[in-house]
């Protein structure tokens, strides 16, 4: 936990009693993460919808809340982009030796 997150919580996180009388944890509800559920192997949960599967590496709500990530989003590295094709591959699941042979 940063300083900075002190009595904010906006991504969901909570400070909890520690273990120890003197210590705290923050603790985040991971359980609410789209990111966890959808790296999980079984069935996802009933609640989570299917038009909520829009990125690579989550809904990084978060992320877009947190006061210290402010001055990040300008900040931007754009990544790969896919063709459909390239994209249709990937889904199959194509091992990598056949798209570098």
């Amino acid at each position: 936990m940063m300083k900075a997150c002190e009595g904010c919580f906006r991504c969901g996180g909570k400070l909890s009693d520690g273990l120890h009388p003197q210590s705290s944890v923050f603790l985040l509800h991971a359980e609410n993460c789209l990111t966890r559920h959808n790296e999980r192997e079984d069935i996802l949960e009933s609640w989570i919808k299917p038009d909520w599967h829009n990125a690579l590496i989550g809904c990084m709500r978060c992320q877009l809340v947190c006061p210290v990530n402010k001055n990040q989003f300008t900040n931007i590295v754009v990544g790969p982009v896919f063709s459909e094709t390239e994209t249709a591959l990937l889904l199959q699941k194509i091992q990598l030796d056949v798209f570098t042979g």
